[in-house]
């Protein structure tokens, strides 16, 4: 009698303990429930809220604007960045003609001293004496033959704007800047063209008692010439 009481009394207890398990679990997800609507409520208000008034606005990214970038335009500057100077060259579309995987731009400059000009006649001898040819870009330059083309080594531009030559004025023109420059490129002997450049250059600064510079506008030295052929035989 007392074993069977005590049965019933430990099934009793073992069953108000699943219950007890039971409702807490039905409690706690339909609290959890009431919590979400509530999160769902809100963000539906915060949503149709900054609708109404503003408080979002999706601009594309080719519109946005940059509060540091003026819009005004900048004083034009008389000389011609050393980076650009090849834009005045029209490379040609030829499939014919590889092109350097890594090319090279060379650069030299003449600088006039104490800023007295180089008169356009005296150069216009001095790029006849040199070999220099008048191209329709109105610079010069100069070229080899290769087979059946005329392959130009260098050029050779005027380093103030507009960066061209009027030959036909050129009694009336002069210069302080004078820019030699060239673009490696798979049918082009680098260091030839650095070569006959180099010389072309000192003899203009020999003519017109002028400074002879490397791309950084520094008196170019031996170290910097080493530097540029060794750049040059890298890329051969």
């Amino acid at each position: 009698m007392e074993e069977n009481s005590l049965r019933l009394i430990l099934l009793g207890i073992g069953a108000l303990i699943l219950l007890a398990i039971y409702g807490y679990d039905f409690f706690k997800k339909k609290s959890l429930r009431r919590v979400e609507e509530v999160d769902v409520v809100q963000e539906d208000q915060t949503d149709h809220a900054l609708l109404n008034t503003g408080g979002f606005s999706a601009i594309p990214a080719d519109e946005a604007v940059d509060d540091n970038v003026s819009t005004a335009d900048e004083k034009d500057v008389p000389l011609i960045p050393a980076d650009e100077v090849l834009d005045m060259v029209e490379v040609p579309h030829d499939e014919q003609v590889p092109i350097a995987s890594q090319a090279m731009v060379v650069q030299l400059i003449v600088l006039a001293k104490d800023g007295l000009p180089m008169k356009g006649d005296l150069l216009l001898s001095a790029f006849s004496d040199l070999g220099l040819k008048y191209d329709d870009m109105g610079i010069y330059h100069r070229a080899e033959q290769l087979d059946d083309k005329c392959l130009p080594l260098f050029y050779i531009a005027n380093r103030l704007e507009p960066g061209t030559f009027p030959v036909g004025q050129m009694e009336g023109f002069e210069s302080t800047e004078l820019v030699l420059f060239f673009q490696t490129s798979a049918t082009l002997d680098a260091g030839k063209a650095f070569m006959e450049m180099l010389d072309v250059a000192g003899d203009l600064s020999q003519r017109f008692s002028a400074t002879l510079l490397s791309d950084n506008m520094e008196e170019l030295s031996i170290e910097k010439i080493s530097s540029i052929q060794l750049e040059l035989s890298e890329l051969a």
